[in-house]
């Protein structure tokens, strides 16, 4: 649920007056081993975006935050920024490329918000194109260095390692190799989906320090997310280690259907919503599809995040709803910080399917 619940939040807030395109391989490098892509001009098309925008538009707090984000970007989301795609030829940190598609920016406004956001950058050119390179303080990794480029009045490169960044606006302008059709990264790669990503040839190392529990155990995964004539689509189709793996997945992904099944009680129209879910192994591959009319998706999505906010507020947990008792965090019950971290990792353990079915 919490994927659906970021998703939707996504699409809503920065789709709305949208229109860009699909992707561009054009734009992508030859050797790329993964893309991510977000087509908003097919989520511009949702009616549930609309709706959407429509109710937020009436709202001071929406409006509020969208003036903050358009004094911090120099740009208004919702308007100007067309498209994303992520892409790398490895699985290093902080090495990918990142291409925003835009559309009527200012680049005088850019650049004055940008200075004033960054005022330690420092620029450098390359093929009579400016680069500014800054360090970037948020994220879940700590501080690393940004290099971006405002190619044209349509595209923005942005990467961690500033040679990447150089390397992809030769991609761009044509003096590396970019993706051809029949590439192995494209294949099955839905390019008409509002979101879709595809890694192939996910190398040993990565899948002993990533978090991912997809790519740990997969060497090739696609995922897409479309909507046609109103019906939300959502597919995996992973390529696991072997046909055990691959069992032993798709145990863990119907215990997951069971556990949202038994925290959503009694709503029949969400239990609907979850047992749309399809599961399949086929010697190494996992398929999982999914499937819902927009309209019935979103109604029990506000019906569960009332229902959540309504047990946030009284100190209730999933894990003691039988209990029906507040949260021992709850004042008069204040825990040490060392208490409450421990607790709060086993927590996170007690929640992770897959310890549940030995992954």
């Amino acid at each position: 649920m919490k994927f659906f619940v970021s998703l939707i939040t996504l699409l809503l807030s920065i789709a709305p007056i949208a229109n860009a395109g699909p992707i561009n391989p054009a734009h992508i490098s030859a050797d790329a081993k993964w893309i991510f892509h977000l087509n908003l001009e097919q989520a511009r098309k949702w009616e549930l975006v609309k709706q959407w925008h429509a109710k937020m538009e009436q709202q001071d707090k929406y409006k509020k935050h969208l003036k903050k984000w358009v004094t911090k970007l120099g740009m208004d989301p919702t308007k100007n920024l067309l498209g994303v795609t992520l892409y790398d030829n490895t699985y290093a940190r902080h090495n990918g490329i990142v291409l925003l598609a835009i559309q009527n920016v200012d680049r005088k406004t850019l650049a004055t918000q940008f200075n004033k956001n960054h005022p330690e950058a420092t620029s450098t050119t390359y093929r009579k194109r400016h680069l500014s390179t800054w360090v970037e303080k948020r994220g879940p990794y700590g501080s690393h260095e940004v290099t971006g480029c405002l190619v044209n009045d349509g595209l923005i490169v942005m990467g961690g390692n500033p040679n990447r960044v150089r390397e992809a606006l030769d991609v761009i302008d044509g003096h590396r190799e970019s993706l051809g059709e029949g590439r192995k990264v494209l294949q099955g790669f839905d390019t008409e989906a509002i979101l879709a990503c595809r890694a192939i040839d996910v190398d040993e190392q990565y899948q002993k320090n990533t978090r991912c529990p997809v790519l740990q155990r997969c060497h090739t995964a696609t995922m897409s997310f479309s909507v046609k004539n109103d019906v939300m689509h959502l597919k995996y189709n992973l390529l696991a280690e072997s046909a055990e793996v691959a069992s032993r997945m798709k145990g863990a992904v119907t215990g997951c259907i069971a556990i949202m099944n038994l925290q959503l009680g009694d709503d029949d129209e969400a239990e609907q919503l979850v047992d749309a879910i399809e599961v399949d192994a086929q010697g190494k591959r996992l398929l999982i599809n999914w499937q819902a009319p927009s309209e019935t998706f979103y109604k029990v999505l506000k019906n569960q995040m009332k229902t959540w906010r309504d047990k946030h507020k009284s100190g209730w947990h999933w894990h003691n709803k039988d209990k029906h008792q507040p949260s021992q965090d709850t004042p008069g019950h204040t825990r040490s910080k060392k208490s409450r971290h421990t607790s709060k990792k086993e927590k996170k353990q007690q929640r992770d399917p897959y310890n549940d079915f030995d992954l």
